[in-house]
């Protein structure tokens, strides 16, 4: 078992793309460490530095961030990580994030999916991590490692309560999620996988954050009980 420890800065640029869209131009230098807890030695400890250029895309017209039920989301990012800024390693990859919620009523289902593709053999220590409640349920939480991947999921939830008022109150909802994966590495003691995994939630939307109770099963048999404050979807804001 490893611990990838990450501390990162970053500056950005960027513009609108007519109303529910950006694009943005950043710099992101980082300093890291590769621990080992318990394990095969195999893989040594070190440090690492980061220095990538990141070119992002965002489309994002949903209602709301935690349980949409109308709009779209697409998030595409180009990294190019560079020695000549930092980086210890040279690699260029892109990762993208898709959100599409139909409703009916009080019913949603909601289709998504994360893809991420490195153009050369990715340095370990920058591996794409997954794994948790709603990202292959049943696992830990960023416990599966790639090197290239790519995850749909699709989700249902239903709203059975709300109290209070729009703005201030507190919605309850209930649902579930079918999760299937393909994942890829560059390296022999990280097998190749494909995995199927599902779940089963109750959710509560406050005005700070929403709150999660479910519970997650894989076809590889590892099964988990969440309790989750925060955020899980498939949107990032910021």
């Amino acid at each position: 078992k490893y611990q990838r420890l990450l501390g990162t800065a970053a500056v950005k640029v960027g513009t609108r793309l007519e109303q529910d869209g950006e694009i943005t131009f950043g710099y992101r230098r980082g300093f890291g460490e590769l621990k080992r807890d318990i394990g095969d030695p195999e893989l040594n400890e070190f440090s690492f530095d980061t220095g990538d250029l990141e070119t992002r895309v965002v489309l994002d017209s949903l209602d709301d961030v935690e349980f949409p039920t109308s709009g779209y989301y697409f998030d595409v990012l180009h990294t190019d990580s560079m020695e000549d800024l930092g980086g210890s390693t040279e690699f260029h990859s892109t990762t993208g994030r898709v959100m599409l919620p139909v409703t009916w009523g009080k019913n949603t289902f909601s289709l998504s999916g994360d893809f991420g593709y490195t153009y050369q053999d990715r340095p370990i220590e920058r591996v794409y991590t997954t794994g948790g409640f709603f990202r292959l349920s049943g696992y830990e939480q960023s416990s599966l490692l790639a090197s290239d991947m790519a995850i749909g999921r699709l989700q249902f939830y239903r709203k059975f309560k709300e109290v209070g008022a729009p703005m201030f109150g507190l919605g309850f909802f209930a649902g579930g999620s079918v999760e299937y994966a393909k994942l890829y590495s560059d390296y022999e003691n990280l097998p190749d996988r494909t995995i199927t995994a599902g779940s089963v939630f109750l959710g509560m939307n406050t005005p700070l954050l929403p709150i999660y109770f479910g519970y997650g099963l894989s076809d590889e048999d590892e099964q988990a009980v969440y309790f989750a404050l925060g955020r899980l979807g498939a949107v990032q804001r910021w």
